[in-house]
C-alpha cells in the first residue's frame, strides 16, 4: 500500500511525481536520468523518487521508491519528521507527530504510563505525557508545576539548587542556580563578578595565560599584552593615537605612518607631509604627500592661485625667460590674459599695455618685454632696455619661445 493512500502529509510529494525528468546534461544508461550530474533511476532511487527535485522527491527514512512513488513499510504508514512511523505504537509520535509519551508506551494512539517508579504521573495532553513528578523540573510534585529558577532541579518532588549548580543567587531574591566555585559572575559568593577574561576556580578569580593582570583596584584588567593597545608587550605601555597592538608591537593601520608616537597619513598630514617632520609652510596644504598652496580635486598643484572650472590644477607654462606661470589653457593656446601672467612671472611689479597683438610690459623704465599672443609672432617674446614699448615687435628683433 502506498504512503499517499493513508497519509495526507505526503500529498505534496505526489504533486511532484508528475514532473518531467531533469534535462539531461550527460549520457546515462537506458532507464536512468541525469540528476545534477548523477545518473539515477527515478523509479527506484529513494533520493530522487519520481523526479529530479530535492528535497521534495526524497523519500522519508525507512521508505522505498517503487515505480516512482515513495512507499513506507506496511506497519509504518505515517510520516513524522521525515521518517516512516506508526502513530498507533510509536511512543515519540503517539496519536500525532511530536506527541511524546515520555516514561510510557503507546498503544492504539494513546499513551500508557509506566507504574515504576511510583511517582510517574500522566499529564494528559502534555508532551512528554508521562513524567516522574519526583524528578521532572517542569512538573515537580505535580503536572504543570515547573521550577522557577534557571537550572533548578526537582529532587524528591521539591525544587532546589543541586549539584552541579548547588547555589541559589542572588541571595536576597534568587533567580538562578549556579556554582560559586566556577561561575565568573558569582565567584566565591553571589554577585562577585570576575573581570573580563578572568576565570573562576575554587571560588577565586584568576587571570591565566595567555592573559596577564595589569593595573590595580578598580582599574585592574586581565588582558593579552600581545593585542592590547593600552598594555602592548607589557603593562602600562600604551600605543599612540590610532595605533593597534600586533604581537606586542604598536602598529599603525595600512596607509598610515608612525610619527612622534602617533599614526599619521603622510599623504595629507600638514606636519608630516610625505614623511615624518616635513611640515608645510603657512598657507600650504598637504595633498598626495606634497605641500602646495593650491589643491584641486585632492591633488597638490605645482602652482597657480585657483582651480580650473573643471576642478583640475592649472597647467604650467614657460614665459621664454626661464620663468614659469600657470593657466588653465593647455599648451599652445595663448591669450592676452596668458601674456599678462607670463609678464608677471618675469617682473611682477611692471606695467603693461597692449601694442598691436602683443603685451608690452615695462619695468622701472629700463627694461621692456613683449609677449605676442596673435599674429606672425605668436608664441615669441622679446626683452631689452632699448625697446620702445609704444611699438610692436618686428620680425628682425631677437625673440624667444614661450608657451
Amino acid at each position: 500500500m502506498g504512503i499517499g493512500s493513508r497519509s495526507t502529509r505526503l500529498a505534496a510529494l505526489a504533486a511532484v511525481f508528475v514532473l518531467a525528468a531533469c534535462p539531461s546534461k550527460k549520457e546515462c544508461p537506458r532507464g536512468q536520468t541525469d540528476c545534477g550530474g548523477e545518473c539515477v533511476d527515478l523509479q527506484t532511487d529513494p533520493r530522487h523518487c519520481g523526479a529530479c527535485v530535492s528535497p521534495t522527491s526524497i523519500c522519508p527514512t525507512g521508505a522505498t521508491c517503487e515505480a516512482g512513488q515513495c512507499r513506507c513499510p506496511a506497519d509504518k504508514q505515517d510520516v513524522c519528521g521525515g521518517a516512516c512511523v506508526n502513530e498507533q505504537t510509536d511512543p515519540r509520535n503517539c496519536g500525532a507527530c511530536g506527541h511524546d509519551c515520555g516514561l510510557g508506551t503507546c498503544a492504539g494512539g494513546a499513551c500508557t504510563c509506566d507504574t515504576s517508579p511510583s511517582t510517574v504521573t500522566q499529564c494528559s495532553g502534555a508532551s512528554p505525557e508521562c513524567v516522574d513528578v519526583a524528578r521532572d523540573p517542569r512538573n515537580c510534585s505535580g503536572c504543570g508545576l515547573a521550577c522557577t529558577l534557571a537550572d533548578e532541579q526537582c529532587v524528591n518532588s521539591a525544587c532546589m539548587c543541586a549539584p552541579p549548580k548547588p547555589d541559589a543567587c542572588p541571595v536576597s531574591s534568587p533567580t538562578a542556580c549556579v556554582n560559586v566555585q566556577t561561575d565568573t559572575r558569582n565567584c566565591g559568593v553571589c554577585e562577585h563578578q570576575c573581570i573580563a577574561n578572568e576565570t573562576c576556580a575554587n571560588g577565586s578569580c584568576s587571570c591565566a595565560a595567555p592573559y596577564r593582570p595589569c593595573g590595580s583596584g578598580e582599574s585592574q584588567v586581565c588582558t593579552d599584552v600581545k593585542t592590547d593597545p593600552r598594555n602592548c608587550s607589557q603593562c602600562g605601555q600604551e600605543c599612540g593615537d590610532g595605533q593597534t597592538c600586533i604581537d606586542g608591537l604598536c602598529t599603525c593601520p595600512s596607509g598610515k605612518t608612525r610619527c612622534g608616537g602617533i599614526c599619521v597619513d603622510p599623504s595629507t598630514d600638514n606636519n608630516n607631509c610625505g614623511g615624518c617632520g616635513n611640515s608645510c609652510a603657512t598657507g600650504a596644504t598637504c595633498a598626495g604627500g606634497s605641500c602646495a598652496t593650491l589643491v584641486c580635486n585632492g591633488t597638490a598643484c605645482q602652482g597657480g592661485t585657483a582651480c580650473c572650472s573643471n576642478g583640475a590644477c592649472p597647467f604650467q607654462h614657460l614665459n621664454g625667460l626661464g620663468q614659469t606661470y600657470f593657466h588653465c589653457n593647455a599648451l599652445g593656446s595663448l591669450t592676452e590674459e596668458m601674456a599678462r601672467e607670463a609678464a608677471k612671472a618675469w617682473q611682477p611689479n611692471g606695467q603693461g599695455q597692449v601694442n598691436c597683438e602683443c603685451l608690452a610690459w615695462l619695468t622701472d623704465g629700463l627694461q621692456c618685454g613683449q609677449w605676442c599672443f596673435t599674429g606672425p609672432l605668436q608664441g615669441q617674446v622679446f626683452e631689452g632696455a632699448a625697446l620702445d614699448c609704444s611699438r610692436c615687435l618686428s620680425v628682425n628683433e631677437p625673440t624667444r619661445s614661450w608657451n
